[in-house]
């Protein structure tokens, strides 16, 4: 069955930047056969990224979760919305605390190594004094005004729950990470061989940094616009699912981050990372960090999806 374990982030950006070096000193030597070797170092790396996602899970016990009934209830919503959405090989979910507030996801329930839904902390606080909201929300340039609202929005509702449970494990049983991964380094390799035979036709230095520049914006358009659709795609099918109160859930989450948005933004500027429509601020020095649709537009988008119950 499942149990409820203590987790961080996946450990595997370095590996990450390994694999697309590899891949791309393997797409400069035209080499097929390295080529070839280079994706099934993809293939390889995918499942590498879910063991070490499995190894920063540390702890059976989260010491920080103290309302041992809660906790089973969600273990208990879990169980249920894997049944509602048909994910294959259920006994293979694993649930675990993450020290964000941010819920993720890693790994497929088609492999031996599993899918993993990672829920902050926020999700198992109990009314808001709870120690687990309060250690979110004590700033020193946070105002007492802030860090009320703070308390509040960071507190999720039980639809809001569900509906992270949900949006997660339907990219883990769309095995979204996996094909995440073939989607960029399809993009590194194809970008670096358009790019390199583009530039070996040209010999103005101005149309070989014109062809490099919409190279680079190619590249960044298309790895958006894949990120955007996997978003878009895990609201609908949690939406859909028939959960009762989903839909409800999923206004709960973007308003209540919308807010939580703005509130930093109040509280740092433009350092926050977002504007101050509560978005998330687009910076052209880390074009592959918008990995999420607006949340306007994700709010838009689920509210004409015909939900299937609640």
């Amino acid at each position: 069955g499942l149990r409820l374990e203590l987790g961080s982030h996946s450990p595997n950006t370095l590996v990450c930047i390994v694999l697309q070096t590899a891949l791309l000193w393997m797409a400069v030597s035209g080499t097929r056969w390295l080529l070839r070797a280079g994706l099934l170092a993809t293939a390889v790396t995918a499942a590498a990224e879910t063991a070490m996602f499995a190894s920063s899970v540390v702890s059976p016990n989260p010491p920080e979760i103290k309302d041992v009934v809660l906790a089973e209830q969600v273990l208990d919503s879990v169980r249920q919305i894997a049944v509602a959405l048909n994910i294959p090989n259920p006994e293979r979910l694993h649930v675990f605390v993450t020290r964000g507030f941010s819920a993720m996801s890693s790994g497929s329930t088609l492999l031996q190594s599993g899918g993993y839904v990672g829920l902050p902390r926020t999700h198992f606080a109990v009314g808001l004094q709870d120690p687990i909201l309060q250690s979110f929300a004590v700033k020193a340039d946070c105002t007492r005004e802030q860090r009320n609202n703070l308390l509040r929005l960071l507190l999720p509702t039980p639809e809001h729950t569900v509906f992270s449970i949900a949006h997660e494990c339907s990219h883990i049983k769309e095995s979204d990470s996996f094909r995440s991964y073939a989607v960029d380094q399809s993009l590194l390799v194809g970008g670096y061989l358009l790019w390199s035979r583009t530039v070996r036709r040209l010999h103005s230095p101005f149309a070989k940094f014109v062809a490099t520049a919409a190279t680079i914006g190619l590249n960044c358009f298309l790895w958006t616009a894949w990120r955007w659709h996997i978003e878009f795609a895990a609201d609908k099918s949690a939406v859909s699912s028939g959960l009762v109160g989903v839909q409800k859930g999923a206004m709960d989450f973007f308003q209540s981050r919308v807010a939580v948005n703005k509130i930093l933004f109040e509280m740092h500027g433009e350092s926050s990372g977002f504007t101050k429509d509560g978005e998330q601020r687009w910076r052209w020095d880390r074009p592959f960090t918008w990995t999420h649709p607006p949340l306007q537009q994700r709010m838009r988008a689920v509210q004409r999806i015909p939900a299937a119950g609640g």
